[in-house]
């Protein structure tokens, strides 16, 4: 990623996160509302991609995008877990642009965007005041384009980003809400220390954290505290849970955010931090995350947990059953093959992967075999594709540049047999770029973790396109991933 780029996603991220706040904090609070311009909880027809500048690719009449609304109570859960699992990435943005000069070079116009966002969000960090609510404003705020005038972050929100983020994954680590899970009834601080071997006070004060943050709920019997899950722990966070998220919650403690301590530098040069995060060379992307087999198993179950969540949303943003044979590139452990053998009994799914991934799934994940899916090993920049209906790339083009995406791209048109496909499934940034919030953090996570990044609709149709892919639609889950379907010709009865 270009310098300027890089520039670009942090200025654009701190004014989408900056109005994503107030947002949440006068709705009351992270969860509830919806992202800002939520549209219908119907998920809407597709949007067809036919020209990169066409109107069809906007959202008319919202600043930030009309998205699917969110809004079961875990629904509103999970997205406050999202929000408090990014706190530590909003805290390093916030780091890299008020902790020393970004010395390298940019455009006036790009400047002039960085001056608005950080004299905004240092202005709400000083004391807090809303430009909606009449709040007096310095002249410096008032004077800036309309377009800042919306970003407003409340008072020292900066400073407890990374600290909720570390709350959550200690807790996580720790194993307080198996405990409280296993426990036939809720527990006091001290029981809790005693079975988890941790010590009276630090478990005290880390259980009254998790109750303010609605990870726990505390009650009183007798003058003593007795603490047990909320809902969204016990969804979440508790092993055993079907949509249980705690192994990709230790993958980013561990992996993700020893790259983001170094944010600024990779703004600076556009490079991956894996150098100074684990010595390895910055070209060997998947080394630093499979960097032993204890971190790669971490990392499959952290797929597995998300595709728990994600996986039937983006699988029915489409109808794929006239796609009989489907072929997941980069399919980690086979858990999204798995979601789609269950939504679409007639296909077959065949996995394909690195060999030690492979190797990995079939020795850690036995509970996935089925008898409709079969794992096949290889590079899928090197070595043959087997032969599908349809293609499934599911986080797999927002890890690299476009010209390696349009490689694999073109490797899959060819072995594609007549009539297929190719699903894409990213979190897509809003048409202008400018949010949604997870996908900005998403993106700069790329920048410190692979050489890709996240893209818009059309960004993906110029990929698309020249690739072979005809009759590009996207939709919009309302989750924290998407779909884009490109075709080669359509299937007796495929919509």
């Amino acid at each position: 990623m270009e310098p300027r780029q890089c520039i670009t996603c942090v200025i654009k991220a701190t004014d989408y996160a900056a109005y994503w706040f107030w947002v949440t904090s006068t709705a009351g609070g992270v969860g509830e509302g919806g992202a800002p311009g939520s549209g219908s909880e119907r998920l809407a027809a597709p949007s067809v991609l036919t020209d990169p500048h066409s109107a069809q690719l906007g959202r008319p009449g919202a600043r930030f995008g009309r998205r699917p609304k969110m809004s079961s109570p875990q629904e509103q859960g999970f997205r406050l877990l999202t929000e408090y699992t990014n706190g530590f990435m909003l805290s390093q943005i916030h780091k890299c642009l008020f902790q020393g000069p970004l010395t390298i070079p940019w455009s006036p116009h790009a400047e002039a965007e960085l001056l608005v966002s950080t004299t905004i969000v240092s202005e709400f960090l000083r004391n807090g005041h809303s430009v909606f609510h009449g709040s007096t404003v310095s002249s410096e705020i008032t004077s800036l384009p309309p377009r800042a005038s919306v970003s407003v972050v409340p008072r020292t929100l900066a400073h407890r980003w990374p600290l909720v983020s570390e709350v959550l994954f200690a807790a996580c680590e720790l194993g307080v809400f198996d405990l409280l899970s296993e426990a036939l009834e809720p527990l006091g601080s001290a029981a809790v220390a005693v079975r988890l071997g941790t010590s009276s006070h630090g478990t005290q004060l880390l259980l009254d954290t998790c109750v303010s943050l609605k990870l726990l709920q505390v009650e009183t019997s007798r003058g003593k505290a007795l603490y047990q899950n909320t809902e969204l722990s016990s969804t979440y966070l508790v092993r055993a849970s079907p949509k249980y998220q705690g192994n990709m919650l230790l993958y980013l403690a561990r992996t993700t955010y020893l790259c983001w301590g170094h944010l600024a530098q990779a703004v600076r040069d556009g490079k991956n931090r894996y150098q100074e995060a684990f010595g390895v060379p910055s070209d060997e992307l998947f080394t630093a995350i499979y960097r032993s087999e204890g971190e790669r198993v971490q990392f499959m179950r952290g797929l597995q947990d998300v595709w728990s969540v994600s996986g039937r949303a983006v699988l029915q943003a489409f109808d794929l059953s006239p796609f009989r044979l489907i072929c997941d590139v980069g399919g980690c452990s086979g858990a999204l093959a798995k979601e789609c053998t269950a939504l679409y009994p007639g296909c077959r799914v065949t996995v394909f992967d690195t060999p030690d991934v492979v190797r990995a799934a079939k020795e850690h994940f036995p509970f996935l075999e089925d008898d409709r899916i079969r794992f096949w090993e290889g590079d899928f920049f090197e070595d043959p594709l087997p032969e599908a209906e349809l293609y499934i790339l599911a986080r797999v083009l927002h890890d690299w540049s476009d010209g390696r995406c349009a490689r694999l791209l073109a490797r899959i048109r060819r072995a594609c047999k007549p009539g297929g496909a190719v699903l894409v499934i990213e979190s897509l940034l809003d048409a202008d770029g400018r949010g949604p919030l997870t996908t900005q953090l998403y993106s700069l996570n790329m920048l410190v973790q692979t050489e890709g990044r996240e893209r818009t609709p059309a960004q993906y149709l110029a990929l698309l396109g020249p690739a072979g892919f005809r009759d590009v639609q996207y939709r919009r889950t309302g989750g924290l991933y998407d779909a884009v379907l490109g075709r080669m010709g359509l299937p007796a009865g495929c919509s």
